[in-house]
């Protein structure tokens, strides 16, 4: 009996050991954006999914230039450079946004492969 004791009693300090010496990893991801920078022509807009956390808000650093609303659409209002900070959990990501002015002639355009549109 005494030696059946003393068996358990190594081979749980054997799994004990293991158990302690496995490294721990975390499977969660961290937070991220779909984009850290865009490029938007005046006019335009475009909706910035964030990754692997849930979305507490969405705001402009300046809002003249392009403003976000609360699912995340960010429209180009007009020519400058501005940061939409988006809040997730505890931490707040950030995309640089910069609006440039365009202008297209053309309603559409089609292009296919060595054709040049000018």
């Amino acid at each position: 009996m005494k030696n059946a004791i003393k068996c358990l009693f190594v081979f749980l300090m054997i799994v004990f050991a293991i158990v302690v010496m496995l490294p721990v990893t975390s499977e969660a991801k961290a937070a991220s954006l779909s984009k850290s920078s865009l490029t938007l022509v005046k006019g335009t807009s475009y909706t910035i999914k964030v990754k692997n956390g849930k979305t507490k808000s969405f705001s402009s650093a300046k809002s003249k230039i392009a403003s976000v609303n609360k699912k995340g659409k960010i429209t180009a209002k007009k020519k400058g450079t501005t940061y939409i900070k988006v809040k997730v959990g505890k931490k707040t990501l950030k995309c640089k946004v910069n609006v440039i002015e365009g202008r297209l002639d053309k309603k559409s355009i089609s292009l296919k492969a060595g054709n040049v549109f000018s």
